[in-house]
Protein backbone atom coordinates (compact mmCIF):
# COMPACT_ATOMS: atom_id res chain seq x y z
CA UNK A 1 0.00 0.00 0.00
CA UNK A 2 1.16 3.46 -0.87
CA UNK A 3 0.69 6.95 0.10
CA UNK A 4 1.12 10.07 -2.48
CA UNK A 5 0.15 13.33 -0.29
CA UNK A 6 1.24 16.58 -2.04
CA UNK A 7 -1.29 20.18 -2.98
CA UNK A 8 -3.31 18.34 -5.67
CA UNK A 9 -3.25 14.42 -5.53
CA UNK A 10 -4.55 12.83 -1.79
CA UNK A 11 -4.45 9.36 -3.38
CA UNK A 12 -4.23 5.95 -1.54
CA UNK A 13 -3.00 3.23 -3.98
CA UNK A 14 -3.64 -1.00 -3.12
CA UNK A 15 -1.10 -2.35 -6.05
CA UNK A 16 -1.21 -6.06 -6.97
CA UNK A 17 2.13 -7.72 -6.07
CA UNK A 18 1.66 -9.86 -9.15
CA UNK A 19 1.20 -6.81 -11.66
CA UNK A 20 1.20 -3.98 -10.23
CA UNK A 21 -2.51 -3.12 -11.36
CA UNK A 22 -5.02 -1.09 -8.37
CA UNK A 23 -6.72 -4.29 -6.44
CA UNK A 24 -10.57 -3.93 -6.15
CA UNK A 25 -12.36 -4.93 -3.07
CA UNK A 26 -14.39 -8.34 -4.04
CA UNK A 27 -17.69 -8.14 -2.02
CA UNK A 28 -18.68 -10.90 0.28
CA UNK A 29 -15.21 -12.44 0.13
CA UNK A 30 -13.16 -10.31 2.49
CA UNK A 31 -10.54 -9.92 0.05
CA UNK A 32 -9.10 -7.62 -2.63
CA UNK A 33 -8.95 -8.77 -6.23
CA UNK A 34 -6.51 -8.18 -9.16
CA UNK A 35 -9.22 -7.76 -12.50
CA UNK A 36 -6.00 -8.68 -14.63
CA UNK A 37 -4.30 -11.59 -13.15
CA UNK A 38 -6.28 -12.53 -10.33
CA UNK A 39 -4.27 -12.22 -7.49
CA UNK A 40 -6.28 -12.43 -4.30
CA UNK A 41 -4.88 -10.46 -1.06
CA UNK A 42 -6.59 -10.90 2.25
CA UNK A 43 -7.70 -7.68 4.23
CA UNK A 44 -7.03 -8.59 7.80
CA UNK A 45 -10.07 -7.12 9.03
CA UNK A 46 -10.95 -6.47 12.81
CA UNK A 47 -14.32 -6.62 14.77
CA UNK A 48 -15.66 -2.71 15.61
CA UNK A 49 -15.61 -3.75 18.57
CA UNK A 50 -15.41 -0.77 21.05
CA UNK A 51 -15.59 1.42 18.13
CA UNK A 52 -18.66 3.95 20.42
CA UNK A 53 -16.95 6.45 21.09
CA UNK A 54 -18.38 8.99 24.10
CA UNK A 55 -20.81 11.76 22.90
CA UNK A 56 -19.49 14.85 24.82
CA UNK A 57 -16.16 13.87 24.32
CA UNK A 58 -16.66 13.58 20.84
CA UNK A 59 -18.64 16.47 20.76
CA UNK A 60 -15.71 18.09 22.95
CA UNK A 61 -13.04 17.33 19.96
CA UNK A 62 -14.94 17.39 16.73
CA UNK A 63 -17.61 20.42 17.21
CA UNK A 64 -15.17 22.83 14.92
CA UNK A 65 -15.54 20.23 12.04
CA UNK A 66 -18.04 21.79 9.17
CA UNK A 67 -19.54 20.06 6.94
CA UNK A 68 -18.23 23.34 4.90
CA UNK A 69 -14.57 22.10 5.53
CA UNK A 70 -14.79 19.87 2.59
CA UNK A 71 -13.38 20.46 -0.53
CA UNK A 72 -13.20 19.17 -4.39
CA UNK A 73 -9.94 17.07 -4.41
CA UNK A 74 -7.59 16.16 -7.73
CA UNK A 75 -6.45 12.86 -7.76
CA UNK A 76 -4.13 11.46 -10.15
CA UNK A 77 -5.02 7.90 -11.27
CA UNK A 78 -2.33 5.82 -10.61
CA UNK A 79 -3.33 3.47 -13.95
CA UNK A 80 -3.85 5.59 -16.84
CA UNK A 81 -1.90 8.66 -15.34
CA UNK A 82 -5.53 10.89 -16.23
CA UNK A 83 -6.33 13.65 -13.31
CA UNK A 84 -9.70 13.35 -11.63
CA UNK A 85 -11.18 15.40 -9.03
CA UNK A 86 -13.62 14.07 -6.81
CA UNK A 87 -16.50 16.23 -5.53
CA UNK A 88 -16.59 17.92 -2.06
CA UNK A 89 -17.56 15.26 0.83
CA UNK A 90 -16.42 12.10 -1.88
CA UNK A 91 -13.73 10.38 -0.36
CA UNK A 92 -13.49 7.26 -2.75
CA UNK A 93 -14.61 6.49 -6.70
CA UNK A 94 -13.45 4.98 -9.73
CA UNK A 95 -11.40 6.80 -12.26
CA UNK A 96 -13.64 7.72 -16.10
CA UNK A 97 -11.36 7.11 -17.83
CA UNK A 98 -9.78 3.00 -17.00
CA UNK A 99 -12.23 2.30 -13.87
CA UNK A 100 -9.28 2.55 -11.63
CA UNK A 101 -10.23 2.78 -7.95
CA UNK A 102 -9.27 6.00 -6.60
CA UNK A 103 -9.02 6.60 -3.43
CA UNK A 104 -8.25 9.94 -0.54
CA UNK A 105 -6.26 9.00 2.43
CA UNK A 106 -8.13 9.91 4.96
CA UNK A 107 -4.99 9.90 7.39
CA UNK A 108 -3.70 12.51 5.35
CA UNK A 109 -6.37 15.49 5.72
CA UNK A 110 -6.99 16.52 8.73
CA UNK A 111 -10.44 18.10 7.59
CA UNK A 112 -11.87 14.42 6.57
CA UNK A 113 -12.98 12.42 9.51
CA UNK A 114 -12.01 8.82 9.45
CA UNK A 115 -14.95 6.31 10.25
CA UNK A 116 -15.10 4.01 12.51
CA UNK A 117 -16.50 1.39 11.50
CA UNK A 118 -17.54 -0.12 8.15
CA UNK A 119 -20.06 -2.68 6.84
CA UNK A 120 -18.01 -4.20 3.91
CA UNK A 121 -20.18 -4.83 0.50
CA UNK A 122 -21.91 -8.21 0.43
CA UNK A 123 -23.84 -7.99 -2.50
CA UNK A 124 -21.76 -7.91 -5.66
CA UNK A 125 -23.04 -5.82 -9.09
CA UNK A 126 -24.59 -9.24 -10.74
CA UNK A 127 -26.22 -9.91 -7.07
CA UNK A 128 -27.47 -6.80 -6.72
CA UNK A 129 -28.81 -6.35 -10.72
CA UNK A 130 -30.60 -9.82 -9.61
CA UNK A 131 -32.38 -8.03 -6.91
CA UNK A 132 -33.19 -5.32 -8.62
CA UNK A 133 -34.67 -7.44 -11.60
CA UNK A 134 -36.76 -9.11 -9.27
CA UNK A 135 -37.87 -6.55 -7.49
CA UNK A 136 -39.25 -4.84 -10.95
CA UNK A 137 -41.06 -8.42 -11.58
CA UNK A 138 -43.05 -8.04 -8.41
CA UNK A 139 -44.96 -4.51 -9.25
CA UNK A 140 -48.43 -5.12 -9.34
CA UNK A 141 -50.11 -2.30 -12.08
CA UNK A 142 -46.33 -1.26 -13.73
CA UNK A 143 -46.26 -0.46 -16.82
CA UNK A 144 -45.36 -3.83 -19.37
CA UNK A 145 -42.06 -2.55 -20.80
CA UNK A 146 -40.77 -1.46 -17.01
CA UNK A 147 -38.82 -4.73 -16.66
CA UNK A 148 -37.51 -4.15 -19.74
CA UNK A 149 -36.55 -0.72 -19.37
CA UNK A 150 -34.83 -1.30 -15.99
CA UNK A 151 -33.34 -4.06 -16.86
CA UNK A 152 -31.45 -2.47 -19.53
CA UNK A 153 -30.40 0.51 -17.55
CA UNK A 154 -29.03 -1.90 -14.16
CA UNK A 155 -25.86 -1.73 -15.81
CA UNK A 156 -26.01 1.38 -14.08
CA UNK A 157 -26.34 0.26 -10.48
CA UNK A 158 -23.22 2.11 -8.67
CA UNK A 159 -21.67 0.55 -5.38
CA UNK A 160 -21.38 3.63 -2.44
CA UNK A 161 -20.66 3.58 1.35
CA UNK A 162 -22.86 6.13 2.93
CA UNK A 163 -22.13 7.73 5.81
CA UNK A 164 -24.30 7.16 8.88
CA UNK A 165 -24.38 8.33 12.48
CA UNK A 166 -25.06 5.43 14.71
CA UNK A 167 -26.14 6.15 18.96
CA UNK A 168 -26.13 4.33 21.69
CA UNK A 169 -27.89 6.10 24.56
CA UNK A 170 -30.14 5.54 27.72
CA UNK A 171 -32.79 7.62 28.89
CA UNK A 172 -34.90 8.76 31.96
CA UNK A 173 -38.33 10.28 31.83
CA UNK A 174 -40.52 11.65 34.23
CA UNK A 175 -44.14 12.37 33.46
CA UNK A 176 -47.65 13.32 34.66
CA UNK A 177 -50.50 12.44 33.24
CA UNK A 178 -53.53 10.37 34.17
CA UNK A 179 -54.88 6.57 34.77
CA UNK A 180 -58.50 6.07 33.04
CA UNK A 181 -59.77 2.88 34.85
CA UNK A 182 -63.21 1.74 33.71
CA UNK A 183 -66.40 0.65 35.59
CA UNK A 184 -69.84 -0.13 34.50
CA UNK A 185 -73.42 0.93 35.52
CA UNK A 186 -76.84 -1.03 34.87
CA UNK A 187 -79.20 1.50 33.34
CA UNK A 188 -82.97 1.00 32.25
CA UNK A 189 -84.21 1.94 28.88
CA UNK A 190 -87.28 1.29 26.73
CA UNK A 191 -87.31 0.42 23.41
CA UNK A 192 -90.32 -0.68 20.70
CA UNK A 193 -90.45 -4.61 19.73
CA UNK A 194 -92.95 -5.91 17.25
CA UNK A 195 -95.40 -3.20 18.34
CA UNK A 196 -94.91 -3.32 22.08
CA UNK A 197 -92.85 -0.98 24.37
CA UNK A 198 -90.67 -2.88 26.52
CA UNK A 199 -88.55 -1.98 29.43
CA UNK A 200 -84.87 -3.54 29.56
CA UNK A 201 -81.50 -3.09 31.30
CA UNK A 202 -78.12 -2.65 29.67
CA UNK A 203 -74.44 -2.24 30.77
CA UNK A 204 -73.14 1.15 30.34
CA UNK A 205 -69.26 1.76 30.74
CA UNK A 206 -67.79 4.65 32.48
CA UNK A 207 -64.28 5.91 32.70
CA UNK A 208 -62.94 6.58 36.34
CA UNK A 209 -59.60 9.14 35.83
CA UNK A 210 -57.12 9.34 38.17
CA UNK A 211 -53.44 11.18 38.55
CA UNK A 212 -50.20 9.23 37.45
CA UNK A 213 -46.66 10.28 37.80
CA UNK A 214 -43.62 8.35 37.95
CA UNK A 215 -39.84 7.58 36.00
CA UNK A 216 -39.51 5.25 33.14
CA UNK A 217 -36.01 4.43 32.03
CA UNK A 218 -34.88 3.31 28.71
CA UNK A 219 -32.20 1.72 26.69
CA UNK A 220 -31.96 2.36 22.72
CA UNK A 221 -29.06 0.27 20.57
CA UNK A 222 -28.09 1.46 17.30
CA UNK A 223 -30.62 4.55 16.57
CA UNK A 224 -29.32 5.04 12.80
CA UNK A 225 -29.31 8.43 10.95
CA UNK A 226 -27.96 8.91 8.01
CA UNK A 227 -25.23 11.77 7.37
CA UNK A 228 -25.20 11.96 3.50
CA UNK A 229 -26.61 14.65 1.30
CA UNK A 230 -27.51 11.74 -1.00
CA UNK A 231 -29.30 9.41 0.42
CA UNK A 232 -31.91 11.29 2.56
CA UNK A 233 -32.98 9.83 5.89
CA UNK A 234 -36.40 8.14 5.11
CA UNK A 235 -34.41 6.26 2.22
CA UNK A 236 -31.91 5.16 4.84
CA UNK A 237 -34.63 3.81 6.95
CA UNK A 238 -36.67 2.10 4.41
CA UNK A 239 -33.42 -0.07 3.46
CA UNK A 240 -32.97 -1.71 7.25
CA UNK A 241 -32.23 -3.76 8.60
CA UNK A 242 -28.64 -3.94 8.80
CA UNK A 243 -26.47 -6.26 10.25
CA UNK A 244 -24.52 -4.39 12.61
CA UNK A 245 -22.71 -6.98 14.30
CA UNK A 246 -20.93 -7.53 11.04
CA UNK A 247 -19.34 -3.87 11.42
CA UNK A 248 -15.45 -4.16 10.52
CA UNK A 249 -12.99 -1.66 11.98
CA UNK A 250 -12.58 0.77 9.13
CA UNK A 251 -10.29 0.42 6.46
CA UNK A 252 -9.77 1.85 3.45
CA UNK A 253 -9.32 -1.48 1.76
CA UNK A 254 -12.81 -1.75 1.94
CA UNK A 255 -13.43 1.09 -0.51
CA UNK A 256 -11.46 0.33 -3.60
CA UNK A 257 -13.71 0.21 -6.22
CA UNK A 258 -16.74 1.78 -5.12
CA UNK A 259 -18.20 5.52 -4.60
CA UNK A 260 -17.73 6.43 -0.99
CA UNK A 261 -19.00 10.14 1.20
CA UNK A 262 -18.12 12.06 3.70
CA UNK A 263 -20.60 12.99 6.07
CA UNK A 264 -22.58 16.11 5.47
CA UNK A 265 -25.17 16.09 8.46
CA UNK A 266 -23.33 16.71 12.14
CA UNK A 267 -23.13 14.50 14.67
CA UNK A 268 -25.19 17.34 16.66
CA UNK A 269 -27.68 17.35 14.01
CA UNK A 270 -28.10 13.95 13.68
CA UNK A 271 -28.71 12.91 17.27
CA UNK A 272 -31.38 15.97 17.20
CA UNK A 273 -32.97 13.15 14.62
CA UNK A 274 -32.60 10.07 16.74
CA UNK A 275 -34.11 11.48 19.69
CA UNK A 276 -36.76 11.97 17.59
CA UNK A 277 -36.78 8.08 17.17
CA UNK A 278 -36.52 7.47 21.11
CA UNK A 279 -40.45 9.23 21.48
CA UNK A 280 -42.61 6.45 20.44
CA UNK A 281 -40.74 3.78 22.84
CA UNK A 282 -40.96 6.29 25.67
CA UNK A 283 -44.51 6.79 25.53
CA UNK A 284 -44.92 3.18 25.35
CA UNK A 285 -43.41 3.01 27.99
CA UNK A 286 -44.84 5.65 30.01
CA UNK A 287 -48.52 4.49 29.21
CA UNK A 288 -47.11 1.20 30.37
CA UNK A 289 -46.32 2.29 33.86
CA UNK A 290 -49.13 4.48 34.21
CA UNK A 291 -51.39 1.30 33.25
CA UNK A 292 -55.07 1.14 33.72
CA UNK A 293 -57.34 0.95 30.35
CA UNK A 294 -56.76 4.34 29.10
CA UNK A 295 -54.12 6.94 29.82
CA UNK A 296 -53.66 10.40 29.05
CA UNK A 297 -50.08 11.82 29.04
CA UNK A 298 -49.76 15.58 29.88
CA UNK A 299 -46.25 16.35 30.48
CA UNK A 300 -42.98 14.40 29.93
CA UNK A 301 -39.11 15.38 30.68
CA UNK A 302 -36.64 13.41 29.13
CA UNK A 303 -32.76 13.42 30.15
CA UNK A 304 -30.26 11.30 27.54
CA UNK A 305 -27.10 10.16 29.77
CA UNK A 306 -24.36 7.35 28.62
CA UNK A 307 -24.74 8.71 24.39
CA UNK A 308 -22.38 7.20 22.54
CA UNK A 309 -21.49 7.32 18.92
CA UNK A 310 -19.98 5.68 15.90
CA UNK A 311 -19.11 7.11 11.94
CA UNK A 312 -19.80 4.33 10.06
CA UNK A 313 -20.00 3.62 6.42
CA UNK A 314 -23.08 1.57 4.88
CA UNK A 315 -22.97 -0.12 1.46
CA UNK A 316 -25.84 0.91 -0.90
CA UNK A 317 -26.12 -0.34 -4.59
CA UNK A 318 -27.79 2.76 -6.18
CA UNK A 319 -29.79 3.06 -9.81
CA UNK A 320 -31.31 5.75 -11.21
CA UNK A 321 -33.58 5.00 -14.33
CA UNK A 322 -35.65 6.80 -16.28
CA UNK A 323 -39.92 6.02 -17.96
CA UNK A 324 -41.86 8.27 -19.69
CA UNK A 325 -40.15 11.54 -19.19
CA UNK A 326 -39.37 10.88 -15.38
CA UNK A 327 -36.25 10.08 -13.40
CA UNK A 328 -37.14 7.38 -10.30
CA UNK A 329 -34.47 6.37 -8.22
CA UNK A 330 -33.88 2.39 -6.27
CA UNK A 331 -31.44 1.45 -3.61
CA UNK A 332 -30.44 -2.00 -2.67
CA UNK A 333 -29.23 -2.90 0.72
CA UNK A 334 -25.97 -4.41 -0.51
CA UNK A 335 -25.87 -6.64 2.87
CA UNK A 336 -29.17 -8.23 2.37
CA UNK A 337 -30.63 -7.58 -0.96
CA UNK A 338 -33.30 -5.28 0.12
CA UNK A 339 -34.33 -3.61 -2.90
CA UNK A 340 -36.37 0.35 -2.00
CA UNK A 341 -37.36 3.09 -4.61
CA UNK A 342 -39.62 4.28 -6.87
CA UNK A 343 -41.71 3.77 -9.78
CA UNK A 344 -44.40 4.79 -12.58
CA UNK A 345 -48.19 2.87 -12.72
CA UNK A 346 -50.22 1.85 -15.20
CA UNK A 347 -53.10 3.79 -15.73
CA UNK A 348 -54.67 1.26 -18.06
CA UNK A 349 -53.87 -2.08 -15.53
CA UNK A 350 -55.43 0.41 -12.38
CA UNK A 351 -58.29 0.81 -14.75
CA UNK A 352 -58.67 -3.02 -15.66
CA UNK A 353 -58.50 -4.33 -11.84
CA UNK A 354 -60.80 -1.83 -10.95
CA UNK A 355 -63.11 -2.90 -13.88
CA UNK A 356 -62.73 -6.69 -12.44
CA UNK A 357 -63.65 -5.75 -8.76
CA UNK A 358 -66.69 -4.15 -10.06
CA UNK A 359 -67.74 -7.46 -12.20
CA UNK A 360 -67.39 -9.84 -9.18
CA UNK A 361 -69.17 -7.13 -6.88
CA UNK A 362 -72.19 -7.39 -9.34
CA UNK A 363 -71.54 -11.17 -9.85
CA UNK A 364 -71.57 -11.50 -5.97
CA UNK A 365 -74.41 -9.26 -5.90
CA UNK A 366 -76.50 -10.94 -8.59
CA UNK A 367 -76.39 -14.89 -6.76
CA UNK A 368 -76.65 -13.59 -3.77
CA UNK A 369 -80.01 -11.49 -5.17
CA UNK A 370 -80.97 -14.81 -6.99
CA UNK A 371 -80.34 -16.98 -3.78
CA UNK A 372 -82.35 -14.99 -1.78
CA UNK A 373 -85.41 -15.35 -4.16
CA UNK A 374 -85.31 -18.77 -3.89
CA UNK A 375 -85.23 -19.17 -0.30
CA UNK A 376 -88.50 -16.92 0.04
CA UNK A 377 -90.41 -18.40 -3.07
CA UNK A 378 -89.18 -22.06 -2.29
CA UNK A 379 -88.31 -22.46 -6.05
Amino acid sequence: MSYTNDATNAALEIKCAGCGAILHYAPGTGRLQCTYCGTENAIDSKPADGTRIDYNNFCHQYDGISVTDTKPQSVKCGTCGASSQLDAGITSDVCPFCATPLMLALAADSRLLRPHAVLPFQLAHKEAKDALTRWVGERWFAPGDLKATVTGQANRLRGCYYPHWLFDTDTTTRYKGERGDYYYTTETYTTVENGQQLTKTRQVRHTRWSSASGTVRNVFVNLLVSASATLDEELSQKLDPWDFPSLTAFDERFLSGFRSETFQVTHTKAFGTAKGYTEATILSAVQGDIGGDEQRVHSLDTRYFNTALAYVLLPVWMCTYKHGGKTYRVAVNARTGEVIGTRPYSAGKIFLFVLVLLALAAGIWYWASVWQNTSQTGY
